[in-house]
């Protein structure tokens, strides 16, 4: 029996595996190391430690009520900016890759915290993580390798238990160091699509966690828009 496309989802978010085992193992020693090697490389770049720190010291502003997310989406998009691609976490996760998961993305984490979670998400060419969004969440999705199409909306209004109207917000396609960002104001629904090969370093604030997980809907967008206009759209919540 084919399953279907949001069940396949859920099981991304749920599962670990001896891959992630092998992955850890393989890490241990490249962090052991880094204990005496946490410079920067220099004003324009930040290698994998440096930019965990900087990035985690920012995060600490979601503990902070006058938190400001549209600030915080663009500094974690200034330190992404900087970050050097080529360092070896990042190359070993690449070269761990396996497409386990035939027509949808593979995912693994490059840091969990309680404050945020970073992933590498690859994905093959024409592959899809379908509409969905990231309530009480702010996230950065950074391209490192090939191109993604993104489509962003708004949350405009709750029709009924299983009906929203949403805004487009863009359409986009990233290439390698372009950004996205959402909040839980701002582009928080989003879809997005490979046009070839591609990796994306994914930062999310707070991490998810069960609880995240649960509240994360999964929706079918309607293709044409109601106003006629490409901008109002009914979405159906799976």
């Amino acid at each position: 029996m084919q399953r279907s496309t949001a069940s396949v989802t859920r099981r991304h978010f749920m599962r670990t595996s001896f891959c992630d085992f092998l992955f850890c193992c393989a890490v241990l020693p490249i962090l052991c190391r880094a204990a005496t090697e946490r410079k920067s490389k220099g004003p324009s770049h930040l290698n994998w430690y440096s930019f965990v720190d900087e990035l985690e010291s920012v995060a600490r502003q979601q503990h902070y009520p006058a938190w400001n997310h549209d600030k915080y989406v663009n500094d974690v998009v200034a330190l992404a900016s900087r970050l050097d691609l080529n360092e070896q976490i990042i190359s070993l996760a690449q070269a761990a890759y396996r497409d386990l998961h035939p027509f949808y993305p593979e995912f693994k984490d490059l840091l969990y915290t309680t404050d945020v979670q970073v992933s590498l998400i690859t994905f093959e060419k024409n592959e899809i993580i379908p509409h969905h969004d990231h309530p009480h969440m702010t996230g950065v999705m950074t391209c490192a390798v090939g191109s993604v199409a993104v489509q962003e909306y708004d949350i405009a209004d709750t029709l009924d238990s299983s009906r929203l109207l949403l805004t487009h917000a863009g359409s986009r396609v990233l290439t390698s160091g372009q950004s996205s960002t959402l909040t839980p104001q701002s582009r928080n629904v989003h879809a997005v699509k490979s046009t070839i090969f591609s990796q994306v370093i994914d930062i999310f604030t707070p991490a998810y966690n069960d609880r995240s997980r649960m509240m994360t809907q999964w929706f079918e967008v309607e293709p044409n828009s109601i106003d006629g206009k490409g901008e109002t759209f009914v979405a159906h919540v799976k």
